[in-house]
């Protein structure tokens, strides 16, 4: 019987918060899957369901890290939106002639 969608999402996110605590203490290369999916107490092969590599897990922490942030929160606030009709001047390289 295939599981729910909240059962997945909760098992992705228990996934997430156990690797977010690992790599925040420990750093990225000094943990491995097996020591994450034994903190969310879970199986090996389910990290393979939710995730592509222990990279994309780096990055799906990091990302979520950064969505609960203030300084997320005051990226949004302070840069302007694509579709205000400005790009955003972080990501955009300095035209010719314009002051930095």
């Amino acid at each position: 019987m295939p599981y729910s969608r909240e059962h997945k999402a909760k098992s992705r996110e228990r996934i997430l918060t156990a690797a977010t605590e690992l790599f925040s203490r420990f750093g990225f290369d000094n943990v491995s899957i097996t020591e994450i999916m034994q903190a969310a107490k879970m199986t090996h092969g389910a990290f393979y369901s939710h995730f592509e590599s222990k990279e994309a897990l780096f990055k799906a922490s990091f990302v979520e890290t950064l969505k609960g942030s203030r300084t997320s929160r005051l990226v949004k606030a302070i840069v302007p939106k694509a579709s205000d009709g400005v790009g955003d001047p972080l990501l955009e390289p300095a035209r010719a002639g314009e002051q930095q």
